[in-house]
């Protein structure tokens, strides 16, 4: 397949966005058939790496809701570690500064 057939292909996928802008379909692209990218992340028990990849999800956590686009669900563990309470939690949208390009 060659680049022009590439772009054929992205005009189409362009044209038939839910949400067309300028990213679409060169830096965002859509899901079709629900297929979607899952993380699977193999740890032994009583590995360092578990500590350790638990501190990677939190520093990812804040490093996306400084984006506007974060996980809830990690979202919400890692700030409950942190001991933010629940009406804390849902306060959050009003502090939070969406930069993402689509909103959902």
């Amino acid at each position: 397949m060659g680049w022009k057939e590439l772009f054929k292909i992205a005009a189409k996928e362009r044209k038939l966005a839910r949400f067309p802008c300028d990213l679409v379909p060169f830096w965002h692209t859509e899901s079709i058939s629900d297929i979607k990218i899952e993380r699977f992340v193999l740890l032994y028990p009583f590995s360092k790496d578990i500590d350790k990849y638990s501190n990677l999800i939190k520093i990812l956590t804040f490093y996306r809701l400084t984006f506007g686009q974060p996980r809830q669900s990690e979202l919400i563990e890692a700030l409950h570690e942190y001991g933010f309470e629940d009406d804390a939690i849902r306060k959050l949208d009003d502090l939070i500064i969406n930069l993402s390009p689509i909103r959902f």
